[in-house]
């Protein structure tokens, strides 16, 4: 099955991560899924703009789910 694609700013990608980053600080532990969703999500928009979300890192972010952990990709 072929996957829809759109294209958007960069700027905006960036304006999204930052949010994500910014509501995660902001979050208290007894939020545990609503944290585990937005550090997943922030995950995923960091690996693509940073050119490494390859279908095993993708996947990865998907196994650690649980931890609820941001990454940084350089």
């Amino acid at each position: 099955m072929k996957e829809k694609m759109i294209a958007i700013p960069e700027w905006i990608l960036r304006d999204a991560i930052e949010t994500l980053r910014l509501n995660y600080n902001m979050m208290e532990e007894y939020e545990s899924c609503l944290k585990r969703k937005t550090a997943k999500s922030y995950n995923y928009l960091n690996a693509h703009l940073h050119g490494k979300a390859t279908e095993d890192e993708i996947n990865d972010i998907s196994l650690h789910y649980i931890m609820a952990k941001l990454r940084n990709y350089d």
